[in-house]
């Protein structure tokens, strides 16, 4: 009788610790990524397109076993796209929700206030800000790009603006950091190589200005042929159907605008075709399997087409999990290793990765000039349009090394 029911205990206690083990495996506690992303304001739009990636992302991520079995959940604050709004934001993901990882952040003065706050953390933080400093004088083995910087911008829009033959130039720019660092980038790639050009004037609104008259005004009285542009977002927006308005389109050429598909769509049919600048991301450029599938996973999900906001985050959570699974702990110094050695198949190419110096983010920007593509009703650049690859015009390890050394 007493072996019996030991038998009987014994087969309880497995299907028991059975059933406890799946409800173990059920109820691991998640890995949490914080996620700084404006959701009000100027950029509210971008932060819209974000939100949808990270998504997406952790969507697939979970689909495909999580990071290390566990779930992954994202927390989502709006940063408001103000430096102090961000770093505080920071902090409740790190001490209120227990982030294991920081992501997010889509301009300069965000990402950089975050970027030294991880560096004091000792934690890993994904940003979007593209001034050059991020990761030059400012970078730090915290501290992953998540788009093409400055530099790959810039270069790329005075490649573009090169065969054109323009004689005289007027710059516009956002009267904040990444304005001025864009800018001076700019104006040196212009002296450089198109040393003929003669720069006439210059313009820097506010971030959020809504009336553009007395900058289009200036402008027209000028005898430039050119305007290189440094503006993005709604600001852009705004200036552009003024500008149009004034007809100060017609009488120069619209060079430089970034034009990745969130940033024109909402001018409709208000915008202009055969303006030069980039894309960070079109539908058909890489013309890979991995970019049509996500679009099309994308579209089906939003019922509307993929930007550039939406494929970064949604590419760079993809590289995060692969470096945590890789690691096999999410440790920081480990992870971090992980991040420099993974690639991934993302939807900006299948073998997408960090370089490990600088850890920015293997991702180029779509060139040409603007078009509406037939039975749509915005702006794309998909005319005479060239891909320019990062490695192409990232800076040398050697001056990402030297700008560090002289900072410290």
């Amino acid at each position: 009788m007493r072996v019996k029911m030991l038998i009987c205990l014994l087969a309880c206690a497995m299907v028991l610790g059975g059933s406890f083990g799946t409800v173990g495996a059920q109820e691991k506690k998640p890995i949490v990524i914080g996620n700084l992303i404006p959701m009000t304001g100027a950029l509210s739009e971008h932060g819209a397109q974000a939100v949808r990636g990270i998504e997406m992302a952790v969507s697939e991520i979970n689909a495909a076993g999580g990071m290390l079995g566990r779930p992954v959940e994202a927390k989502i604050l709006d940063n408001k796209y103000k430096p102090d709004v961000a770093v505080r934001m920071a902090d409740t993901l790190l001490y209120d929700y227990g982030a294991q990882f920081i992501n997010g952040c889509l301009i300069t003065s965000t990402t950089n206030a975050v970027s030294q706050w991880a560096k004091n953390k000792k934690m890993l933080y994904i940003g979007y800000g593209v001034s050059e400093f991020l990761s030059m004088k400012n970078g730090h083995r915290y501290f992953f790009r998540g788009a093409a910087p400055s530099s790959v911008q810039q270069l790329g829009n005075v490649m573009n603006m090169k065969p054109k033959g323009f004689k005289k130039l007027w710059t516009i720019a956002p009267d904040y950091a990444f304005g001025h660092t864009s800018q001076k980038q700019g104006v040196e790639n212009i002296k450089k190589m198109i040393p003929e050009i003669e720069i006439v004037g210059e313009s820097w609104p506010p971030i959020d200005e809504k009336d553009f008259s007395p900058y289009i005004t200036k402008i027209m009285a000028s005898d430039a042929d050119a305007l290189y542009s440094f503006l993005f977002g709604g600001t852009q927006i705004g200036f552009i159907k003024q500008a149009t308005q004034f007809g100060l389109l017609k009488k120069v050429k619209y060079a430089g605008g970034d034009f990745t598909p969130v940033n024109v769509r909402p001018l409709g049919r208000e915008g202009s075709e055969g303006m030069l600048g980039y894309s960070q991301y079109e539908w058909t450029i890489p013309d890979i399997d991995e970019n049509r599938a996500f679009n099309e996973k994308y579209e089906q999900k939003y019922g509307k087409k993929a930007y550039a906001y939406a494929a970064l985050p949604y590419s760079n959570l993809l590289m995060l999990a692969a470096a945590v699974n890789k690691a096999g702990t999410i440790e920081t110094e480990a992870v971090i290793k992980a991040m420099e050695e993974v690639k991934v198949a993302t939807p900006y190419g299948k073998e997408t990765y960090y370089r490990p110096c600088d850890h920015n983010l293997s991702v180029g920007l779509v060139l040409g000039e603007t078009m509406y593509p037939p039975g749509e009703d915005f702006l794309v650049v998909q005319k005479n349009a060239w891909y320019l690859e990062p490695e192409k015009a990232w800076p040398t390890c050697d001056e990402v090394m030297k700008a560090r050394s002289a900072e410290k």
